[in-house]
């Protein structure tokens, strides 16, 4: 995200867990979600979150400063906000506690706050804040995989890739930590947004509930038409999923973000079994099926989260 903008949110104080956590249980990985933040009011939330920081380059975390970690950091709720898009990171979180329901959760937030409750602009700086955060505490969190429900999309013929960022992702790749990056929901089908693009990055796309069809053998998984593809896309994964807001409502949504936490949330999960990543990719790459735009036009890379 060289001077490009991306709207979301985040908060700074000491690198502790919160108050009635202890390190996660050996083998226990935790899911880091970079996002807008999380309602750790709402029972779920709370039982699911283990840490929490802030760092936002526009306005203030809880705190009053740029930088926050520990209890807090990272909340955000109906009080402090009338705007929809702070309620993305806790919709996120639901999805990961849909997907396992024992799901322990690092909530990052990287979009700051006006007064009025309003979010601001942020580029990829926060963002590379965040990893900053989860390289230096993976090994206390013991951390599975990163996800980061956000992007922007790019004119450029290439991917625009910022050294820190892409260095920052493969030091936490070599180190088993999977970074999980949605591929965007501009249907755009050559190109996906940035940082998604970054080589390095699991990139993932989003598919709708699959079905039969007689034309087809086996399952046809329809691809979003608002999802983003292109060769940087590593899978597409279902990405419609009944999601929970700030104010605890639920609704229906579809989309790369949730097919993206969905993914981290799996790989998170098999790395606490005590498999390293390189052999969980190995093997989720040899099972992926087609992804179908049309029945003459499809994409082997369909990855099924429930192997049925």
């Amino acid at each position: 995200m060289t001077k490009s903008k991306i709207i979301l949110m985040v908060v700074a104080l000491s690198a502790t867990l919160l108050p009635t956590q202890t390190a996660s249980a050996v083998g226990e990985k935790t899911l880091v979600i970079i996002d807008s933040g999380i309602n750790t009011d709402l029972a779920w939330a709370k039982s699911a979150v283990v840490d929490e920081a802030c760092f936002v380059e526009f306005h203030r975390c809880p705190n009053g400063f740029s930088q926050m970690t520990g209890a807090g950091a990272s909340k955000i709720t109906p009080a402090m906000t009338t705007d929809r898009s702070f309620s993305h990171g806790t919709q996120m979180a639901s999805v990961a506690v849909t997907i396992n329901p024992n799901v322990k959760i690092v909530s990052i937030r990287v979009a700051g706050m006006t007064p009025k409750g309003v979010p601001t602009p942020y580029t990829t700086k926060a963002v590379s804040w965040a990893l900053d955060y989860v390289e230096q505490n993976k090994a206390r969190l013991n951390v599975g995989a990163v996800s980061i429900s956000l992007g922007r999309a790019y004119s450029k013929g290439s991917c625009p890739i910022e050294a820190k960022l892409q260095t920052q992702i493969s030091n936490l790749i070599a180190s088993d930590v999977a970074v999980v990056i949605s591929a965007g929901n501009g249907g755009n089908a050559t190109k996906i947004d940035y940082p998604a693009c970054i080589p390095q990055a699991i990139a993932v796309g989003a598919t709708e509930e699959r079905y039969a069809m007689k034309e087809v053998s086996g399952w046809v998984y329809p691809i979003l038409s608002i999802s983003n593809n292109g060769p940087e896309l590593d899978l597409f994964v279902n990405g419609k999923y009944t999601v929970t807001d700030i104010s605890n409502t639920k609704k229906v949504a579809f989309g790369t973000s949730g097919s993206t936490v969905a993914f981290a949330t799996y790989l998170t999960k098999r790395l606490s079994a005590g498999e390293n990543l390189s052999t969980i990719m190995a093997s989720v790459n040899a099972s992926l099926v087609n992804a179908y735009k049309t029945t003459t036009l499809f994409y082997l890379k369909q990855f099924n989260l429930t192997n049925d």
